[in-house]
């Protein structure tokens, strides 16, 4: 053979033996599914971390004839992308559903990025009558693969919640509602009443069970439906309805007297409410009226009611300086006392403190009767506050007598920066600030604004003409155990 001939078949059997080698290094290259969510292969492993507050050891036990909602996690210990898919295995007890919520931010079976975190809201229902003990697992796979299991265990979306028509948002001895649902084999509906808008988990108990059409006569102001599955499985609550039912409507009549100049307000009570009570009260625009330095100020909502954040942050600077809010002037008698109410949650406070004042003047610190109320730790929650205070016709302040001019303000310490050159912040919130007169029983009420404030209670009532002016309304609660009385407040 020649040399040329040599050469060529030498060069043949070495593509030959290369591309058998990737071949067989590829065929080897062989994924097995475990029970820990890992997945073995030659050159290494898929593994995952999942995490609960509600999990040991990534195991649940849940009581008879109850459900359990989960928030979990789950987390790629892994380099590369991969496929994951969170199932279950039945350590203990039987008739058992493991659902997924369609309020989870991420699905059960998906893509997850390499060191990356899906978060799954996981509902399991023990229909039966013993405990029932669960283990959450994960499979995987490379993203070109497919992940098999080696369980029938998957867990399968959770009934959607129904269609509901029908309530109001005026009182009404009762309400019917009309409730549907996609699916066929829907043996009930239960219901949950509430008075307020925080919504049911699943672990909530229903206050009643009803059919598809139905008329509610239990007290309450909200409603939620869910559905209820021939195998006894609960689906998702439906969003708040207007319920506002009660056997007795509250009614407010006000009534105007031009000879003596009063507003007369007469509650007739609920029986089946707790009561009502009304008081009428002065309130300050609630948007403030100037901000100083550099207090960013946000409105906000909660449970749907606003209010109001505000934070700073000082980094530099060594001048005495302080950042205020100032709410408006409330209108007074000299030699009465009125109190502030507010409610107040300091989400992180920094090197500093600042400070809430019921001031006769403004930047009140120093005038005869003057009242600061010191915060410098976070609070975590809101906190009532109050502060009462008697206001004179005039108040001294460094030798200087000025005409009261009351109001609420808000100042922060001195945000000089001090030698260690620590930044200074204050994040906090604000909301539900007004005024009271404690001691003249003859507060002051005119009646423009009363007409919305009562029509967003659904009671029924009469109103006089307006008077001048509309900086004071009616503030109407529940719960106070004083319903059934007549007050006459003077008109300013």
């Amino acid at each position: 053979m020649s040399r040329g001939k040599k050469i060529y078949f030498g060069l043949l059997l070495l593509s030959i033996f290369m591309v058998s080698t990737m071949y067989f290094s590829y065929s080897f290259f062989v994924n097995k599914q475990e029970a820990h969510g890992k997945l073995n292969i030659v050159v290494g492993t898929l593994d995952y971390k999942i995490e609960s507050e509600k999990l040991v050891n990534n195991q649940v036990t849940v009581e008879p004839n109850s459900i359990k909602e989960i928030n979990m996690k789950i987390i790629s210990l892994n380099n590369i992308d991969s496929k994951y898919e969170l199932y279950y295995d039945v350590k203990k007890g039987s008739n058992v559903e493991v659902l997924y919520s369609v309020r989870t931010e991420d699905k059960v079976s998906d893509i997850i990025e390499s060191k990356g975190t899906k978060k799954i809201l996981i509902i399991v229902q023990n229909k039966g009558n013993d405990d029932a003990t669960i283990e959450f697992k994960v499979g995987s796979s490379l993203v070109n693969n497919e992940i098999v299991l080696n369980t029938e265990n998957k867990i399968e979306k959770m009934i959607d919640s129904p269609t509901v028509s029908g309530g109001g948002a005026t009182w009404s001895t009762s309400r019917t509602f009309a409730i549907n649902s996609n699916l066929a084999e829907i043996s009930k509906y239960e219901y949950y009443i509430a008075n307020n808008k925080i919504a049911p988990s699943m672990e909530t108990k229903a206050t009643g069970v009803t059919t598809a059409n139905s008329t509610i006569t239990e007290t309450g102001t909200y409603i939620y439906f869910r559905a209820v599955d021939n195998n006894g499985t609960k689906g998702e609550w439906t969003k708040a309805g207007d319920l506002y039912v009660d056997n007795t409507k509250p009614v407010v009549t006000i009534t105007k007297n031009a000879n003596t100049n009063t507003l007369t307000a007469t509650v007739t009570p609920s029986t089946t409410l707790s009561g009502y009570t009304y008081s009428w009260y002065q309130i300050p625009e609630y948007k403030y009226s100037s901000i100083a330095g550099s207090f960013m100020a946000t409105e906000k909502q909660e449970n749907g009611e606003s209010y109001y954040n505000f934070n700073f942050t000082k980094v530099d600077g060594t001048k005495n300086e302080w950042y205020y809010i100032t709410f408006p002037v409330y209108k007074f008698t000299a030699g009465n006392t009125y109190k502030i109410h507010f409610k107040y949650r300091v989400n992180s406070i920094s090197n500093t403190s600042f400070n809430f004042r019921h001031s006769a003047i403004a930047n009140d610190h120093a005038t005869n009767g003057s009242l600061l109320k010191v915060v410098r730790e976070k609070t975590n929650s809101w906190i009532d506050a109050e502060m009462t205070r008697s206001i004179p016709a005039q108040v001294t302040q460094y030798n200087a007598t000025s005409n009261s001019a009351p109001r609420f303000e808000i100042y922060t310490d001195t945000l000089a920066i001090q030698s260690d050159g620590a930044a200074k912040s204050v994040d906090f919130d604000l909301k539900d600030v007004w005024i009271e007169e404690v001691e003249n029983s003859d507060q002051a009420i005119p009646a423009n604004n009363l007409a919305k404030k009562l029509a967003d209670t659904g009671i029924t009532y009469t109103i006089p003409e307006a008077t001048s002016g509309n900086r004071y309304i009616l503030k109407v609660t529940t719960g106070s155990g004083l319903e059934g009385s007549s007050n006459t407040y003077k008109i300013p």
